[in-house]
């Protein structure tokens, strides 16, 4: 893969994990507050009824979960293999797509936390897994290869324009 390609996705990759950072400070200060709400003296129950306290332990540990999937999607991303070629699509290739409507949309295939957006110069960048139906659509594809996509039952036709 040449020097240019390398570094786009090496720049895809650094955005990822600065998203995905930025995710973990947010999770970790709402856990934190989760915390001292649920332990405050001020939430202890005054009967049987009041649950106060109780929902925001469960609101901390449901926080501690998400912390423990971020930490473990920014390694995923840290330590992603970056693609050998630009043969056919794979997992750590963006990739342009035509569709049929003239829009181009260009996608990021990862491992995981699918809907993040990035951008850069050339305009948003979408990060998809292969769980999708659209890197299943695409995946093992090359530059030039038209792919039929169905969503909601109705046919789409895309072109891969690029891959990086």
């Amino acid at each position: 893969m040449s020097p240019i390609f390398k570094n786009v996705v090496k720049e895809i990759l650094k955005d990822i994990v600065q998203k995905l950072q930025q995710q973990l400070i947010t999770a970790q200060n709402a856990s934190q507050d989760a915390h001292n709400n649920a332990t405050h003296s001020e939430t202890v129950a005054e009967n049987k009824y009041d649950t106060l306290a109780l929902e925001a332990a469960y609101l901390a540990h449901g926080q501690s979960i998400r912390i423990k999937e971020l930490y473990a999607a920014i390694a995923e991303y840290q330590n992603l293999p970056l693609p050998q070629h630009r043969n056919c699509v794979q997992m750590g290739n963006l990739v342009e797509i035509a569709r049929a409507n003239g829009k181009q949309q260009r996608v990021f295939i990862g491992p995981c936390h699918g809907g993040l957006k990035l951008g850069d110069s050339r305009g948003d960048i979408l990060l998809i897994t292969l769980a999708t139906p659209l890197a299943q659509a695409i995946i093992g594809k090359q530059r030039g290869d038209e792919v039929e996509l169905l969503v909601a039952a109705k046919s789409q036709q895309l072109i891969i324009s690029e891959i990086y």
